[in-house]
């Protein structure tokens, strides 16, 4: 069930969204050329895309107490490449990140409970992401 309260309060029109992503590029683009350094210290990509079942994984998760999953948060990371990659992990009510083990050694889903048999220790988020660019809407109503 959605709540549409909840929706409308982070709808915002594509225009706004154009507009703070073209700021976006021109800021990065602006930093590349004034610092060099940081271009190939930080590499900003323009988007991260993620298939649907990452989310309804991260949102199957419940926590600790067995609370459910209630949204995903993204953090932002850096790769050994320099590359600036998201990282998901769901939250609870609470706000709390749930960190749970996603996959058992097999690369196989678990059913939401911590498997202490993992080589993986302390759980487990999503990241790897299709980067922007390359990866990119070449329709004429996308943000890049």
């Amino acid at each position: 069930m959605i709540n549409s309260d909840t929706i409308k309060n982070h709808v915002i029109p594509i225009a706004l969204a154009d507009e703070m992503t073209a700021n976006f590029r021109a800021a990065i683009d602006s930093l590349d050329k004034n610092v060099p350094h940081f271009k190939d210290s930080m590499q900003f990509g323009h988007a991260e895309a993620f298939p649907k079942d990452v989310f309804l994984e991260l949102l199957r998760q419940k926590s600790d107490s067995g609370g459910p999953a209630v949204g995903i948060r993204v953090y932002y990371g850096r790769d050994v490449d320099g590359k600036i990659r998201q990282i998901l992990v769901p939250y609870d009510s609470n706000g709390n990140d749930i960190i749970n083990h996603i996959v058992d050694i097999n690369n196989k889903p678990v059913s939401g409970a911590r498997v202490e048999a993992l080589k993986v220790s302390g759980g487990q988020a999503m990241q790897n992401g299709q980067r922007c660019p390359t990866a990119c809407s070449d329709s004429l109503g996308g943000l890049n």
